[in-house]
């Protein structure tokens, strides 16, 4: 039976180690080796084991010792938090200083799971994104997305995820990060792109991934108003000629976007005309359409609608048109919406369709104008519902369409 006199001893050595463990004190672990049946992964009082404590206190070189001696890397303390969780305690530790990104580091070489988004804060999430990306282990970065993972999160050094896989040359996991929905113009505090850090990178396969994402070339020269500018010299030296053709020739499409801006419909009519989109989604994250709207650029508007732009596109986190115009108060661009048939039974992402937007408004003269439409809609909606007509004819437009192109 062990006596009162070993028990103390073994509770007063496996609080040392922890003790030794926050404060680095390496030497302390071959005198807890010497006591008999000591326990390299003894547990204190709130089932820590020595390892997860070097781990609060970013004490790596403790936990490399540990390691030496076999702790369980695969440990989980009472709540069921492994040892990564650990590096990232609720409570600030004085001498944890800016460790998390070597820490973690050291963790995944030595294979330690990488725990559920929803166990740790986003932001502490996206620092162990930002070493897996850069230690280029794809398939962790695929389980994180998959587990919750927050797409647009940035690393410790303020490096969006997508910046980061552009950085490190990943053409996997920047096909991952971009089929996942992540924003391809999202830049560091510096300004820096992905599209520009594969520029830098002369990795021509990478661009014309970022390019087919809807990079917008306009944000590659940082601290430049104009964007783009092809006879910049720092520009025709950042990368080889084949990578700046492709850059400028995409550059291009964004030209209906700031002529939208001016309201210079000439212009955007003449884009148009040369085949160039009327839908691209540029820096702003606004359309073509939306600039219309948004800049009360009627003239444009309907430059866009006879050019066949999507009236219904609708980039994330903005409105939909037509709810953009209703809110806004624009009378003649909802009037031009409304004529081009886009559809007011459409809900925005909270629910509500434009009869819904335009009650909540309060815009003068919007509710009026936009009843007709919803009510003629919805009782062709309610006919077809109960079979009382046929095929029902959409309105008199060639650019009518029943919702969101696909």
């Amino acid at each position: 039976m062990t006596s009162n006199r070993t028990l103390f001893n073994t509770i007063a050595s496996i609080d040392m180690l922890h003790f030794a463990a926050s404060e680095n004190d390496v030497a302390a672990i071959d005198i807890f080796m010497g006591i008999p049946n000591a326990n390299i992964d003894a547990r204190d009082k709130n089932g820590l084991t020595p390892l997860m404590t070097a781990a609060r206190n970013g004490n790596i070189e403790f936990a490399r010792a540990l390691l030496a001696k076999g702790a369980d890397i695969h440990a989980t303390d009472n709540a069921g938090a492994g040892v990564l969780q650990h590096v990232f305690p609720q409570e600030k530790i004085a001498q944890k200083l800016t460790s998390e990104p070597a820490f973690v580091e050291f963790l995944l070489d030595n294979h330690a799971a990488v725990p559920a988004a929803t166990s740790l804060r986003p932001e502490n999430m996206a620092v162990i994104a930002g070493v897996v990306i850069r230690k280029g282990m794809t398939q962790v970065l695929e389980a994180m997305v998959s587990n919750g993972l927050d797409i647009d999160s940035k690393t410790h050094e303020e490096m969006p995820l997508l910046l980061a896989a552009a950085e490190a040359g990943s053409k996997d996991m920047v096909a991952l990060l971009l089929a996942r929905g992540a924003n391809v113009n999202a830049t560091h505090p510096n300004g820096r792109s992905p599209l520009r850090a594969a520029m830098a990178g002369d990795r021509l396969d990478l661009v014309e991934m970022l390019l087919a994402g809807n990079a917008d070339p306009g944000i590659i020269m940082p601290g430049s108003n104009n964007g783009l500018n092809m006879s910049d010299l720092s520009f025709s030296t950042m990368c080889d000629f084949e990578i700046a053709v492709a850059v400028a020739g995409a550059a291009r499409k964004f030209e209906v976007n700031a002529a939208a801006i001016r309201g210079d419909a000439a212009t955007v009519e003449k884009l148009l005309k040369e085949g160039v989109t009327p839908d691209a989604i540029d820096r702003t994250g606004n359309s073509p359409v939306l600039h219309a709207i948004d800049n009360d650029k009627p003239e444009v508007l309907k430059v866009l609608v006879a050019g066949r732009a999507n009236l219904h596109l609708q980039p994330a986190g903005k409105k939909l048109p037509l709810h953009a115009s209703i809110k806004k108060g624009a009378l003649d661009a909802t009037q031009i919406l409304l004529d081009a048939g886009v559809s007011t039974m459409l809900k925005s992402r909270n629910n509500h369709d434009a009869f819904d937007v335009a009650r909540r408004s309060g815009k003068k003269g919007m509710l009026a104008l936009v009843e007709p439409y919803y009510a003629r809609e919805k009782g062709i909606a309610v006919k077809q519902a109960i079979g009382l007509s046929g095929s029902v004819a959409a309105p008199q437009t060639a650019r009518f369409r029943k919702g969101p192109t696909p």
